[in-house]
């Protein structure tokens, strides 16, 4: 880590005097957020209300833990890094170095037609922010309030090149990208993930197939409305449609790829099923900031003939999808009043294998099944005062009950033979926090309590809780120089 950020330093003196007669503009910029934990107490553990046992027959009692990290749990260094550049003529370069992971990258980018933004041409690793949901949870306590909270991805996505980093395409890696903003306030894109490396030896191995490239890239376009907001829109790659296994050359396209469903289970994750996405950002009320988002995918259905004979018997039809993304927050500050508003949902999702047969057996003619909605929800009051501000956190999460077919009942829903759900679960999160800005940077300090999963069972008419009460003092530190 010293090695790579003294590497860094020096280049960033070597191109400060090699551009400085020549450049166009040069710039370096740096932002950082690190968490660490002095205090993290973790309640016994509960299994359907009962305290969990050791071997020995005795009861887990609690415990204590520290922990070090950024907020959204890469690694136990800090987040962030430091990005240095200049551009001359409608060329220009950026490196830049993540302590997270001990990562060095960099593009290069070029505006052929004498430096217009009317076509822009980026390769190498980056991120383009200009679509990237305008609101979300927020990280003053991240995850310790409520782990796995929803996040600004899920009302629209950046585009790029990292995975880890809210980009939702399948590969991490470097590509490239074709962009154009033709009028004022309108602008297009391209994004390809290339993951592998380029080999001039088209024998060699080590190029990325193009079909594979092409299928998971992403288009986007986006209009920003001047003082109404920005309404933009994205297609991601993946896999849709029908894909008959019966024909040799959907099939072979299939096994050739480098990432493909699972025809057995009908998973699929949800970077790999094409889907779009659509979202609309007011900013036309003054002091206030409205980020509606959604996403649809595009439904697969894989047909295959287990035995190669033809018969109904042996056809197997499978249909799945990841269903719908909603998001939206809320933003607002008032003299010194503040308040984020976030929540987000999935919902319609579905894996229905169906053997053909089988249809004319069950009393239904349609697989209805889907998987239960799950819904996370925050909200942030503030008070913004002389020695700093402060504010409340409070989250809810819920994991509905997946809707199966009642053979009790003759039909689906989400209950067992007794009528009772059996799938909710709920979880609460709370804290409170304080901030204060140092320069370029903050400091906040938080206590937040979650509590365990409350969940049904088959064995309980009542739902019982599952896990652990926690207590935690996160404090974070974040700096931005730009």
């Amino acid at each position: 880590m010293k090695k790579l950020i003294a590497i860094l330093v020096v280049f960033a003196v070597i191109t400060g005097a090699a551009f400085a007669q020549m450049a166009g503009g040069m710039f370096a910029n740096a932002w950082g957020q690190g968490v660490f934990a002095p205090l993290m107490i973790q309640s016994s553990p509960l299994a359907n209300g009962e305290k969990i046992k050791d071997g020995d027959d005795k009861v887990l009692g609690a415990r204590t833990f520290v922990g070090m990290g950024p907020d959204w749990g890469w690694s136990n260094e800090f987040g962030g890094g430091i990005t240095v550049g200049a551009w001359s003529e409608g060329v220009g370069f950026s490196i830049g170095l993540e302590p997270t992971g001990n990562e060095i990258y960099g593009n290069i980018w070029a505006k052929p037609f004498n430096g217009s933004d009317a076509f822009k041409i980026t390769i190498g690793a980056y991120t383009e922010d200009i679509f990237r949901g305008k609101t979300g949870p927020g990280g003053r306590n991240g995850d310790f309030v409520l782990p796995g909270m929803f996040g600004e991805d899920y009302i629209f996505s950046r585009l790029g090149t990292d995975t880890d980093d809210g980009c939702l395409t399948h590969y991490k890696g470097n590509g490239f990208m074709f962009s154009s903003v033709p009028v004022d306030g309108l602008f297009l894109a391209w994004n390809v993930n290339v993951g592998h490396q380029f080999n001039p030896d088209p024998g060699n191995g080590a190029n990325r197939r193009a079909n594979d490239a092409f299928r998971s890239s992403q288009v986007a376009i986006g209009y920003n409305i001047s003082g109404i907001g920005l309404v933009r829109a994205m297609y991601l790659g993946g896999w849709a449609g029908k894909l008959d296994l019966d024909k040799e050359k959907t099939y072979n396209k299939l096994e050739r790829a480098d990432y493909k469903p699972n025809y057995s289970s009908g998973s699929i994750g949800s970077n790999d099923q094409s889907s779009i996405q659509m979202a609309f950002a007011i900013t036309a009320i003054e002091g206030i900031t409205i980020d509606i988002g959604y996403r649809f995918f595009i439904p697969i259905t894989i047909w295959n003939d287990l035995d190669g004979v033809g018969g109904k018997s042996s056809q197997k039809l499978s249909k799945f999808s990841n269903g719908h993304w909603i998001g939206a927050g809320v933003d607002m500050s008032f003299g010194i009043f503040g308040l984020r508003l976030f929540g987000a949902g999935v919902f319609g999702g579905y894996t229905r294998n169906v053997n053909e047969d089988s249809l004319a057996l069950l009393p239904y003619s349609k697989d209805k099944s889907r998987k239960g909605l799950e819904l996370a929800v925050k909200i942030d009051p503030s008070l913004s005062l002389d020695f700093g501000t402060i504010g409340l956190s409070l989250a809810y999460k819920m994991q509905g009950s997946a809707i199966t077919y009642s053979s009790v009942r003759g039909k689906f829903d989400g209950k067992n033979a007794d009528g009772k759900f059996t799938g909710y679960t709920h979880q609460i999160g709370m804290g409170l926090w304080y901030e204060r800005g140092l320069g370029s940077g903050n400091f906040t300090i938080a206590l937040t309590y979650t509590t365990p999963k409350l969940q049904y069972s088959v064995e309980h008419e009542k739902p019982k809780m599952n896990g652990s009460h926690w207590i935690q003092v996160p404090i974070t530190l974040t700096y931005a120089f730009f």
